[in-house]
């Protein structure tokens, strides 16, 4: 069953075709980051990257949320191993394993 905050994302993506689009994570990150935080402020969310965020470029971004006893990772640009995926990060393909938690978005 989806859960409020994977139903939430699904319907930004609806309302913004712009999430989506390829070579797009940076922005879809942040916007989907500031959405979840704003509609749900009690919500942890991670920003995830690989490789390491040195120069900006080459880099992927994704989002970790916690809301509550729920996780969800999402993934809305698709990049070369990192297929679009919402849902549970243990059910995730295993190229999400290598990202790595950031503070920042570059």
């Amino acid at each position: 069953m989806e859960r409020r905050i994977e139903i939430f994302v699904r319907d930004l993506l609806k309302d913004d075709d712009n999430l989506n689009c390829p070579g797009n994570c940076r922005r879809s990150v942040t916007k989907i980051k500031e959405a979840i935080n704003e509609k749900y402020p009690d919500v942890r969310t991670e920003v995830l990257v690989h490789p390491d965020a040195k120069s900006g470029y080459g880099v992927h971004y994704a989002l970790q949320v916690e809301d509550g006893n729920d996780e969800s990772l999402i993934n809305v640009v698709k990049a070369p191993g990192f297929p679009v995926y919402i849902g549970e990060p243990e059910k995730a393909p295993p190229t999400f394993g290598v990202m790595k938690k950031t503070v920042k978005v570059v």
